[in-house]
């Protein structure tokens, strides 16, 4: 048994059950014991998971001409700042400065690290040595004009599990039977929560249907909307619209765990030693967006999201080993599908056109 297990389950004990969503937080999050808070965790191939930046340098590239076209076209020169939440190793922001490295925009640039985790921190700063005059790190996003972005970071934010019961909609608690985690039905912790579900399952949940409600995007978009001036705001992670990750055919939700690169649906084993993900609500993510005055502009899938800001640029001089990485990124059937792409903005003049958007904008689905 791990310590941090030890820790909840003493806690439940002295305290009674806790939500899914204290759990799932503690799990990821408990300082020096959660997964992403331990020293050492390795992320990638080498880890428990990869994503799009170790696949190499293609897509931090494509995100840095990305950012070098809003500067040029819709932002109008100047001091310019990139925010990216949940940064990881640093790889992205490696990638996406050495691109920028000998363009204009660089030597106007500030780029912020959101990250938790201390010693995420300091191999984030290992990494970036090279680019220490442009990068800073911060817990919280001050006064802010740039691009923020967010590359599978809401997935891993702690979500509310509900189920559809005959008495009507409860929360998931975590208890212990026999001292082993327990899982039972309680009320409402929030109101949001049947809000949330009234809103998006208008038809109702079927009966024993379980559903996340991600309350803490919601918080999230009100820290960026209050800090952001002027911008745009790149969600770029894997998800769905509210009638497809509420649908009848969903009765477990979309919660997940990946340890070793195998997926399980079981997140009270390896507690601290696993990740747990939940697929994003890009509906919800619209409409509250809304709510505290960003602009929806686009939803589309990540591969026609890279074609359309000109990553074909980059691979006439990529190896075939790199061009079968590409493909990844790209196609329908690999992270090309799977990952969604939301661009938000706020300001004095929502963009009346931008190339990222010139195809495939699904944004009438939502």
């Amino acid at each position: 048994m791990s310590s941090l297990e030890e820790r909840i389950k003493e806690h439940i004990r002295s305290h009674g059950p806790i939500t899914f969503r204290d759990f799932m937080h503690r799990a990821l999050y408990e300082p020096h014991l959660g997964y992403y808070m331990q020293p050492g965790r390795r992320l990638g191939r080498q880890g428990d998971f990869y994503t799009s930046v170790h696949l190499g340098p293609l897509f931090g590239k494509a995100l840095g001409k990305f950012a070098l076209t809003l500067w040029q076209e819709h932002l109008g020169g100047g001091p310019m700042g990139i925010a990216e939440f949940g940064p990881g190793e640093g790889l992205l922001a490696r990638d996406i400065l050495e691109y920028l490295r000998d363009k204009p925009l660089y030597a106007h640039l500030s780029y912020v690290l959101l990250e938790k985790s201390p010693s995420l921190r300091r191999r984030q700063a290992e990494l970036l040595q090279a680019h220490r005059a442009v990068a800073r790190w911060a817990q919280a996003l001050g006064d802010f004009r740039g691009l923020v972005l967010c590359n599978e970071f809401l997935d891993a934010l702690a979500v509310h599990l509900v189920e559809m019961s005959p008495g009507g909609l409860r929360e998931v608690y975590v208890a212990l039977q026999d001292g082993q985690f327990a899982e039972e039905l309680g009320p409402l912790s929030s109101p949001a929560l049947e809000a949330y579900i009234r809103r998006y399952a208008p038809q109702g949940l079927p009966l024993g249907h379980r559903a996340e409600v991600n309350l803490a995007m919601r918080d999230w978009l009100r820290e960026v909307a209050a800090a952001l001036k002027e911008g745009f705001v790149l969600v770029i992670d894997y998800g769905h619209p509210a009638w497809a990750l509420l649908s009848p055919q969903r009765p477990r939700g979309s919660l997940l765990c990946y340890r070793a690169h195998r997926v399980s649906e079981n997140p009270y084993e390896h507690i601290g030693q696993q990740d747990i993900t939940a697929h994003v609500n890009f509906t919800a993510l619209r409409d509250w967006a809304q709510e505290v005055g960003l602009s929806t502009l686009g939803f589309l899938p990540q591969g026609v999201f890279l074609v359309n800001i000109g990553l074909e640029e980059f691979l006439q001089e990529m190896s075939q080993e790199e061009l079968l990485r590409a493909k990844t990124l790209l196609l329908p059937q690999g992270l090309g599908g799977t990952h969604k792409v939301m661009l938000q903005y706020k300001g004095p003049r929502t963009p009346s056109h931008l190339e990222a958007l010139k195809m495939g904008n699904r944004l009438n689905t939502l």
